[in-house]
């Protein structure tokens, strides 16, 4: 259909282009004749589309066909222009209208259609709230008269086994029983006439009766609770009162309406029931001096289920039936009922009932009997049993967990206080306000509490309970008939561990209290021990902690934030840290403190002062948090000293090495700069600066690769290496500049690091050696001409050495034989004409002796001397231990009279030349043995010590010793330190001593202080292991 209408309206303006044609000649010069009808029904037919399409085809038919010149698309005139497109226009403007209509058209039978549909609906839903309500009226009364049968089962009985002789505890619970039997069947007689009522079929069983005295009957019922309560209570009744009524009806009505002012009514109140004639009206009074009722409820109270005080917290219970009730019942009577306020200010009920029955009524002669449970129900609902409100007398044990009933129904109080009394200490309450009251006196171990109660509802009092430090951790039981789901997660969230529903197991009960509790004990044993390791903690800390006031106080603080600050915990209480900390840090530390209590930070740090107990200050790390209370208000302080007075220590000391640093890398005689990761300077030398051209440029933050654009890769490969940790180096590097020139240069690269250890960035440090570089070439030319006369010097000296050695070897020798012939012949001389010659001539020829014998011993020193120095060593594996052993022994041999203190460590093992290593050895026991000669009690050790790593062999006496002024004499040939008449010798020992150590490639060393002997230490090599030396030894 659309699509047809579309196609329709294309059509249009064909047909009006054919109709136009054959009209021209006598329509002409009007070209638009035909076409703005023609666009306005095709935008009607097509719509939006359909209008603009057929707009344009009919500008294009009139600009050809019929517009001068005719079939051309020229235009003679320019006003032809305008009437085109105002054309194009209006039929733009006549789609566009065409198609709103449409729309709106096509919205208004939508919505009529959806409107239809909902009152449709609401008709369907009108109809079954009507079933619905039938059924509900129904329900109630089905189930209202099933449950009569039942409570007349319950009542019966117990009301005759209540006439048996009962103990006080089996009597005391059939009358709780009976009692909420009772008013259970009153409540569903309540429901049953209700729905009697809503269904039409509640009836008036006229009667004769006696009005007045149904009135004192009803009436003397309360009797009994206006004593117990104190209350005056009024019964003003005439003496007969015939009339014509239905006695069971009036009966509720004087019942309800006396129930509820004893209700009401305080105690030490008044109540007042008065019955008088009126024409022929009765008129019932009932008047209190309760809290009355508003006059904006005065007419909605009998509404049924309406009552004055509704929601959790009302202070009085009931169904808010009682009123209606009566309204109806009086209303069936064709009476009325009115509320209005009495002159004590409480409430005054007027009931007017006809005192005859409508005409034609049957009127029966006796009334019906009355139902007895209404009288006792109605007078036992407002009796309060005897109230408990401190800790039960009877309780298991004495230190048993402490439970808290808070439950308005006195008979459920009494029930749940009894069941718990075996197995805990009870305490109760009958309204929310009390329980609150005694739970922050008491501070129970668990709270059982009802839900809907007078004064304050239970939701109330588990919040304010709630908002109690002391409670916080109480478990509440929440025990209502309320089934709201809703409410129940509600309360589960204020904070509630449990919610049960009346009716209720007792074992029930008694499980989940006994897990309540068990649980908090747990938890209670669990936060001691937690608080034990935190005070462990606390005081144990290695890092000062403190509370403090919003003020400043300091309201705790542990042991190390004392020695801090050097004051004990008693004094430190009594200030506050305004007083403690230095002048200077106190203002910025007091604008942080603001800033916290303002809410705008959640901690702060911060460097700052102490004034110790001595006036010495200390340099501390602090952190503070604040905690709040509930309600946002500040509540104390956190704060962590920490002792960082060596730490600015170091960091003072660290400045000053940066500072020097830096001025040494700005006036260091090297090329020196320092980068980060990035290669951007961070320091730079002078001479970085005059060796590269820089002159004063401040190259600090700039990048090394924009100061030097043309940087070759390898210097910057070279870069990255460094930057991942290695260390270049290269001590002589050519260097072409760009003119030709050549410098040689000793350049590093080397990472530094940061304060944990990560690379930071690198070190360039560069040298011009250059002409360091040119004075080596000129020293090693100077060199290459030494050498040449080093090698023929050496060379000379060489072949002196050869002759100098013959030389003393042939003198050597060449003089034993003329010494020899001397000595021998001087010997002979003397054995054979000795006594021959005067005494003269035999001390001469003596001398001649004792010259010959020295003669020859500096003969055998220089032959020794020269052997030391000539030939080639021969190594071999010695004992040192028995070699020594042997040579003190041939010492001691030759001089028996000498008693010496000797040591000689065992095991002592060298490699070397037999021959030399025995001169060696010798020379030095003999030289230890010689210089002890006058000490009264001579000591020679040889042992070994390690010094600097390195094995060393001693030899010490305590002999006479040297002064170490001389000691650089001590190992020339021929040079003595002491007198030949004290220590004969020829000063050639020790100088070969020297030349065999040496010779080994060892050391000797000597240490003395006259009088306390000399220590010669000397190294030699350490055996060769494997070496065939190993195996010879010293005979």
């Amino acid at each position: 259909m659309k699509l047809a209408c579309l196609i329709l309206s294309l059509l249009l303006p064909f047909l009006a282009l054919a109709v136009q044609w054959l009209l021209w000649p006598w329509i002409s010069p009007f070209v638009w004749f035909l076409f703005f009808p023609t666009v306005f029904f095709s935008a009607r037919l097509g719509g939006f589309k359909g209008g603009l399409a057929s707009t344009f085809l009919s500008a294009g038919f009139v600009w050809y066909f019929f517009i001068p010149p005719q079939l051309s698309w020229e235009m003679d005139k320019p006003a032809n222009f305008y009437s085109v497109g105002m054309f194009l226009i209006m039929g733009y403007l006549f789609s566009d209208t065409q198609e709103r209509l449409r729309r709106a058209q096509q919205n208004t039978e939508s919505a009529l259609a959806q409107t239809s549909a909902a009152k449709e609906e609401v008709t369907q839903l009108y109809q079954k709230s009507l079933e619905l309500d039938r059924l509900k009226t129904e329900f109630f009364a089905n189930i209202s008269h099933e449950l009569r049968t039942p409570l007349t089962l319950i009542i019966s009985p117990l009301t005759r086994r209540l006439a048996l002789g009962l103990s006080a505890a089996e009597r005391g619970e059939d009358e709780l029983i009976l009692r909420n039997a009772r008013l259970l069947y009153r409540q569903v007689s309540d429901l049953l006439d209700v729905a009697k009522l809503e269904a039409g079929h509640m009836a008036v069983d006229y009667a004769h009766i006696d009005i007045a005295e149904l009135t004192r009957a009803v009436a003397s019922q309360f009797d009994s609770l206006a004593k117990e309560k104190n209350i005056s209570y009024l019964i003003d009744a005439p003496e007969p009162l015939p009339a014509e009524a239905d006695g069971e009806k009036v009966q509720r009505v004087l019942l309800n309406l006396l129930a509820n002012a004893f209700k009401f009514t305080p105690d030490g109140g008044s109540i007042r029931l008065t019955l008088r004639k009126d024409a022929d009206m009765a008129v019932i009074d009932v008047q209190d001096n309760g809290p009355g009722i508003p006059e904006e409820m005065r007419e909605v109270v009998f509404e049924r289920f309406r009552q004055v005080e509704g929601g959790a917290q009302r202070r009085f219970g009931g169904t808010g039936l009682g009123l209606a009730i009566v309204k109806e019942f009086t209303e069936l009577h064709r009476g009325t009922v009115t509320l209005n306020q009495s002159e004590g200010g409480g409430a005054l009920f007027s009931i007017l009932l006809p005192l005859r029955a409508p005409q034609g009524t049957l009127v029966r002669d006796t009334s019906t009997q009355l139902d007895p449970n209404f009288n006792l129900q109605s007078s036992a609902e407002n009796r309060w049993p005897s109230r408990q409100l401190s800790v039960a007398a009877h309780i298991a044990e004495a230190n048993a967990p402490l439970v808290l009933v808070v439950e308005d129904n006195a008979d459920m109080n009494a029930f749940i206080v009894d069941i718990l009394k075996p197995y805990y200490r009870v305490a109760s309450a009958y309204d929310g306000r009390e329980g609150l009251a005694l739970a922050r006196r008491l501070q129970p171990d668990l709270i059982l509490c009802d839900l809907m109660m007078p004064l304050m509802s239970g939701d109330q009092m588990v919040i304010e309970l709630r908002r109690q430090s002391i409670l916080l951790d109480v478990p509440i039981v929440m025990l209502t008939a309320k089934a709201d789901d809703e409410q129940r997660v509600r309360m589960l969230n204020e904070g509630v561990q449990d919610y049960l529903l009346k009716p209720f197991r007792v074992n029930e009960l008694l499980a989940r209290i006994h897990g309540l509790i068990q649980v908090r004990k747990r938890n209670a044993a669990s936060l001691s021990e937690s608080e034990a390791r935190f005070e462990a903690t606390f005081e144990q800390a290695a890092v000062g902690i403190a509370l403090l006031a919003p003020d400043g106080r300091w309201l705790r603080v542990n042991r190390k934030l004392c020695e801090i600050v050097a004051y004990s915990h008693d004094e430190l209480s009594a200030l506050s840290f305004q007083d403690i900390t230095y002048p200077d840090d106190l203002e910025t530390d007091l604008a942080y403190v603001q800033q916290l209590l303002a809410g705008k930070i959640q901690t702060y740090s911060m460097a700052k002062r102490y004034i110790r107990k001595g006036g010495t200050l200390v340099w501390i790390n602090l952190t503070v948090s604040l905690l709040r209370n509930p309600d946002a208000s500040p509540s104390y302080f956190i704060a962590v000293i920490e002792d960082i007075t060596e730490r600015k220590l170091i960091e003072e000391s660290l400045n000053k090495s940066q500072a020097q640093l830096k001025t040494f890398i700005q006036h260091a005689p090297i090329g020196i700069a320092m980068f980060d990761r990035e290669m951007n300077y961070l320091s730079v030398s002078g001479r970085w600066l005059a060796d590269y051209g820089r002159g004063h440029t401040d190259l600090i933050g700039l990048n090394h690769y924009q100061v030097n654009p043309d940087m070759p890769a390898e210097w910057r490969e070279i870069h990255q290496r460094g930057l991942s940790g290695a260390t270049i180096k290269n001590d002589e590097d050519l260097w072409v500049q760009a003119d030709g020139s050549k410098r040689w240069l000793r350049w590093a690269v080397l990472p530094w690091t940061d304060q944990n250890a990560a690379i930071g960035g690198i070190i360039i440090s560069t040298e011009d050696i250059t002409d360091r570089k040119l004075a080596e070439e000129e020293i090693r030319r100077l060199n290459n001409d030494l050498e040449q006369r080093v090698i023929a010097r050496t060379a000379e000296l060489s072949a002196a050495n050869r002759e100098l050695d013959s030389f003393a070897y042939a003198v050597s020798h060449d003089l034993r034989a003329p010494l020899r012939a001397m000595s021998g012949f001087s010997q002979a001389l003397a054995e054979d004409y000795g006594a021959q010659l005067p005494g003269e001539a035999q001390v001469f020829l003596k001398q001649i002796e004792h010259a010959s014998s020295k003669m020859s011993e500096l003969i055998d020193g220089l032959l020794v001397l020269s052997r030391t120095t000539r030939g080639v060593l021969k190594f071999d594996r010695i004992d040192l231990s028995a070699l020594a052993e042997r040579v003190l022994a041939d010492l001691q041999r030759d001089q028996p009279e000498r008693r010496l203190n000797i040591y000689v460590e065992t095991e002592m093992v060298v490699s070397g030349d037999r021959r030399m290593i025995e001169a060696l050895i010798h020379n030095l026991l003999e030289n230890a043995w010689k210089y002890t000669a006058n000490t009264e009690q001579a000591n020679i050790r040889f042992y070994t010590e390690l010094a600097d790593g390195t094995k060393r062999f001693c030899i010490a006496d305590n002999g006479a010793g040297f002064d170490m002024a001389h000691a650089s004499r001590l190992f020339q040939p021929f040079q003595r330190l002491h007198r030949q008449e004290e220590f004969p010798g020829i000063g050639i020992g020790l100088a070969t001593v020297q030349r065999i150590v040496f010779r080994h490639g060892g050391t000797i060393e000597a240490s003395s202080e006259p009088g306390r002997g000399a220590v010669f230490c000397f190294t030699l090599p350490e055996p060769i292991a494997g070496s065939a030396a190993d195996n010879l030894e010293i005979a």
